[in-house]
């Protein structure tokens, strides 16, 4: 109880101090809080604002989580969303910028959109499609092209327990 307390009184301090209260959070899944933000930013930007509230871009493990998330996305009427999901570092090799370290040595789950990743235009970082007419799916985007603002899902690892809390 305490450890939840604690995590509460951490993301509302970081909702305060970033706006995230004004924006729609959603329940705790297994052991991370993740929190969908509309407001349309940069992969980078919204991978920055992630980590000052103490987490980072979400990482997807499971076709459970890859399902709700998308779930969660159409409920609030978005099409995509960025995620932690890139190519940066080396081109064709996918990681997530939370590692798998933070997830129990998983690298992550990754169901992508037909014919992607292409790379198209030098496409480094990942969405996360809600509406595709493939079913949810992810799909590589350029990362600093103007065009290209998304929201995004932010996840913060709050323990390793899996009991839910909602905030």
């Amino acid at each position: 109880m305490k450890t939840s307390l604690a995590f509460l009184l951490a993301v509302l301090a970081c909702a305060s101090a970033t706006n995230l209260l004004r924006l729609r959070t959603i329940t705790r899944v297994y052991a991370s809080s993740y929190h969908i933000i509309k407001t349309p930013e940069l992969w980078i930007n919204a991978q920055k604002k992630c980590k000052a509230c103490g987490g980072n871009l979400a990482t997807i493990t499971n076709p459970n989580d890859h399902a709700y998330l998308a779930a969660q996305l159409k409920k609030m009427n978005i099409k995509s969303a960025w995620v932690g999901l890139n190519d940066i570092k080396t081109e064709k090799t996918f990681v997530w910028v939370a590692g798998s370290s933070a997830f129990g040595g998983k690298s992550g789950y990754k169901k992508w959109c037909p014919k992607e990743p292409n790379n198209k235009g030098n496409e480094d970082c990942v969405e996360l499609v809600a509406n595709h007419s493939a079913g949810p799916c992810l799909n590589d985007l350029r990362c600093s092209f103007p065009t290209n603002k998304r929201g995004y899902i932010c996840e913060i690892i709050a323990s390793k327990t899996t009991h839910d809390v909602t905030i």
